[in-house]
């Protein structure tokens, strides 16, 4: 479970961090829909263990998708607490 997230906003070219195609952004690159909505349920709950528990998965299984959703990302997507 984390304590918190980074808040998070869109670009004014509506481009999430990470996730454009211009600039020295890095590109999201082969992210599964799977990932995105576990990092969005995530997101919402602001916590592994809720969205875990919505999504009928472990939350060592949601830590699994964001993990391999930020090295797609090539960075952190939340801020771990504790």
């Amino acid at each position: 479970m984390i304590g918190g997230a980074k808040r998070w906003h869109a670009a004014p070219d509506g481009c999430l961090p990470g996730a454009c195609h211009t600039g020295s952004r890095p590109q999201v690159k082969n992210a599964t829909l799977r990932q995105l909505k576990v990092f969005q349920t995530v997101a919402r709950h602001l916590s592994f263990s809720h969205a875990a528990e919505e999504l009928h998965l472990t939350q060592p299984a949601v830590s699994a998708q964001i993990r391999e959703l930020e090295g797609h990302a090539g960075l952190p997507l939340f801020e771990r607490l504790g």
